[in-house]
């Protein structure tokens, strides 16, 4: 379930809805939780950490939905972040 505000100064049209970007990162991240339940939980301040807070260096590929970001986790594990268009 989506709690956060619609009120958000970046928003984004998607679906006739307006709809805040981290409103977005937090749903894909939900549905990646869902998807991979052992993939874990990770709050928006984590992904900004491993991503050095979306830098353009970290930028893997651009796919057709949004950009694609490597980071490493504390302990050492590779990870991908993409956040959606």
């Amino acid at each position: 379930m989506i709690t956060r505000s619609l009120h958000h100064p970046n928003l984004v049209k998607l679906i006739g809805m307006r709809i805040s970007t981290y409103v977005l990162r937090s749903a894909l991240l939900h549905l990646v939780y869902e998807l991979i339940p052992t993939s874990g939980t990770f709050s928006e301040s984590d992904i900004e950490k491993v991503t050095d807070n979306f830098y353009a260096s970290r930028v893997l590929r651009e796919g057709g939905f949004g950009l694609v970001y490597s980071g490493v986790l504390g302990d050492g594990t590779k990870v991908v972040v993409k956040i959606l268009n």
